[in-house]
């Protein structure tokens, strides 16, 4: 029984790290709080289920085991509980600091080696399976990081929560080896960079030689998702290819949320909606050198992936829907209270024109 209930609470999460939890994966991930509260109802009978297949419980046993509490009162109680979370708590941000000081302590006595220099070694075969070329694949692998979530919008996503503050561009690609910028292709990326451009998407349709490489669902699925785009927010792409360079600042305001194949189309609504300076450029497509795609390698994929892309272009029209209906109202009332009091609403606009231009200002700041 003891050792149920230790692996009970190994499986569940505590309130401290729930909290902690909820704090930082709340702004990227909706309900994170009500994810993890789920996950750990399920663990719960699981984790009895291991318990007692690992330690069987004793049938014909008749000891007693008697847990007497030290607090003298439910007061009491309430006190050696707080401090008690409050030393865990303590004891997580210790070990937090201490292993950092161990990476830093282990690259000291290995010096000139260095522990992320190890584990790039390790990892290097598994970056060179994934279509990086074997002279690259040692640096990669030291970067490599892992996703469970099947999906573009869940790799990319993992691929950015551990950017460096000194990084400030971010380029998204497909690690099959059919993205690449050629030498040409990568002088044109710099100088539109260069130009104050903050994202570049990668045009594979524009060029004969790489159009070859499509597959006829993804040609359809693009010219679907290119109009889908013209009609709702009147911009026509020619592509919605996973190349793309955006500068960090630019991807933190688009604030994306999708997880999965719907990547690529909020990204480029998003930017449309917050007036981001957007270019397309040809690049040359290349034919995969590894893995197989989730959404063209098969009917399921493709039907799954459509299916979620559609989603997401419903939610985007539906938010833009709602903002509309706002602005319309804001319009109305204005035009109410212009009627009743000229002068007021003059004054209005004039003090709503101040903040907008003070928050135009911080935005460039």
């Amino acid at each position: 029984e003891l050792f149920a209930i230790m692996a009970g609470g190994m499986a569940s999460i505590a309130g401290t790290v729930l909290f902690l939890y909820g704090s930082i994966l709340g702004r990227t991930q909706p309900d994170a709080v009500a994810h993890l509260l789920i996950a750990s109802i399920l663990a719960a009978p699981a984790a009895l289920v291991i318990a007692f297949v690992m330690v069987p419980p004793e049938l014909t046993s008749r000891e007693v085991l008697a847990i007497r509490s030290e607090a003298t009162g439910s007061m009491d109680a309430l006190t050696r509980g707080t401090l008690e979370g409050a030393q865990l708590l303590l004891n997580i941000v210790a070990m937090l600091v201490v292993f950092v000081a161990l990476v830093a302590l282990v690259n000291l006595v290995i010096a000139p080696y260095t522990l992320q220099g190890a584990l790039g070694w390790l990892l290097a075969p598994l970056a060179w399976l994934a279509g990086i070329p074997w002279s690259e694949a040692r640096a990669a692998g030291a970067l490599l990081l892992h996703e469970p979530r099947r999906g573009y919008g869940a790799a990319a996503w993992r691929g950015i929560q551990q950017l460096p503050p000194a990084c400030r561009a971010v380029i998204f690609a497909s690690a099959d080896g059919s993205d690449r910028l050629d030498g040409d292709d990568l002088e044109a990326w710099t100088r539109e960079a260069q130009r104050g451009a903050e994202l570049i998407l990668g045009d594979r349709v524009s060029r004969a030689h790489a159009r070859e490489h499509l597959k006829a669902i993804q040609s359809v699925g693009n010219r679907l998702c290119c109009v889908l785009i013209e009609l709702g927010w009147g911009r026509r792409f020619r592509d919605m290819g996973s190349l793309r360079w955006i500068r960090r600042a630019a991807l933190e305001r688009l604030a994306l949320g999708d997880r999965g194949f719907g990547w690529n189309v909020e990204m480029q609504v998003r930017a449309l909606e917050r007036g981001l300076r957007v270019v397309e450029l040809p690049v040359t497509y290349h034919a995969r050198t590894a893995g197989e795609s989730k959404i063209s390698g098969s009917w399921r994929g493709t039907a799954r992936a459509a299916a979620e892309i559609l989603r997401m272009f419903w939610k985007l029209h539906r938010s833009r829907t709602a903002r509309d209906r706002f602005d319309r109202e804001d319009q109305r009332e204005a035009a109410v209270l212009e009627r009743a009091n000229p002068a007021r609403v003059v004054e209005a606009e004039r003090g709503a024109g101040r903040e907008i231009e003070l928050v135009a200002i911080a935005e460039r700041d």
